[in-house]
């Protein structure tokens, strides 16, 4: 899904398909491989296949761009102006010009530092569990001992702060003092997506439920059904649009306040907010002992809002 929520992409056996939600462009079909990896950055579709990764400007003027590029991991750049992504590993940053048509490689990180984009050209940089900013060229460490490995980053309220996600735990880091804001604990999710502007962080195990997290906060916001199962799910930046993808070829484009009410009757897991003491500097901070959390029932999330 597009930062806007215009433009949906939507994989199927040929390719993918591109859908305007707002109907006024035509159904757009490209060719792809089954598990060739696709993205969008701002209104630009990538798609990387046989070594070839491709620029397709969604919307406005300019033409496509292809660049040759063997790699198996792309992922674009937040915002409703970008038009760069991060491509392979060790990872490049490519951008695209559209109005001249060209991809140009601009950054290369250290071959053991993975990288996910966030706004602009800005990078979260994960080596050896330390987190470094970096932006064109100057590089900002912004915290240590990151627990597990980082399966996901995002920039959150306009760039001030920034969205680390390994397996089970969501930390919330303000960048100009380093501080940890919150940390989420969350059990075996599936799936997660974030709308960065809204401050929003969605998990799910994989059957219908969504449940949505106030990253502002650090607390649960709520929880909804969706349609049908979900193996993907995106969000807009704005945290109001959704498309859904599941199992097999279901596919649905909603709102987020459209999602179902869970039944009354329904077990939903006992959720325990704990409010966060006042911020401190990362490095300062020794690890608190996690009590046992009770069983709850299968097949909803289990999350456990964290201040450390």
């Amino acid at each position: 899904m597009s930062a806007s929520g215009r433009f949906v992409a939507i994989r199927r056996d040929a390719g993918i398909d591109v859908v305007d939600v707002q109907g006024t462009a035509p159904r757009r079909g490209f060719a792809l491989g089954a598990k060739s990896p696709f993205a969008i950055a701002g209104t630009t579709l990538a798609m990387l296949d046989d070594g070839v990764l491709r620029a397709v400007p969604l919307e406005g003027g300019g033409g496509e761009a292809t660049i040759s590029c063997f790699a198996d991991r792309l992922a674009g750049f937040r915002g409703r102006a970008a038009s760069a992504f991060v491509v392979g590993e060790p990872a490049t940053t490519i951008s695209f010009d559209g109005a001249r048509g060209r991809l140009e490689r601009i950054a290369e990180a250290r071959a053991d530092a993975q990288w996910f984009p966030l706004h602009g050209r800005a990078v979260l940089s994960v080596e050896r569990e330390r987190l470094t900013l970096v932006t064109a060229g100057r590089t900002q460490p912004i915290a240590h001992a990151i627990e597990g490995k980082v399966v996901g980053a995002a920039p959150l309220f306009g760039g001030r702060a920034v969205l680390v996600i390994t397996r089970d735990v969501a930390t919330v880091i303000q960048l100009a003092s380093s501080t940890i804001m919150h940390r989420v604990r969350i059990a075996g999710p599936r799936w997660h997506a974030i709308a960065p502007e809204r401050g929003l962080l969605l998990v799910g195990t994989g059957d219908d439920v969504v449940t949505t997290i106030d990253l502002r906060l650090g607390r649960i916001l709520g929880q909804g059904r969706a349609p049908h199962a979900i193996a993907e799910l995106a969000i807009d930046d704005d945290g109001k649009s959704l498309v859904i993808a599941g199992p097999g070829d279901e596919v649905s484009v909603m709102r987020l306040d459209a999602l179902g009410p869970l039944s009354a009757s329904e077990p939903v897991p006992d959720v325990t907010v704990v409010e966060p003491p006042a911020p401190w500097h990362v490095t300062s901070v020794e690890p608190e002992e996690e009590e046992e959390e009770p069983e709850s029932e299968p097949g909803l999330p289990e999350l456990l809002p964290l201040g450390l």
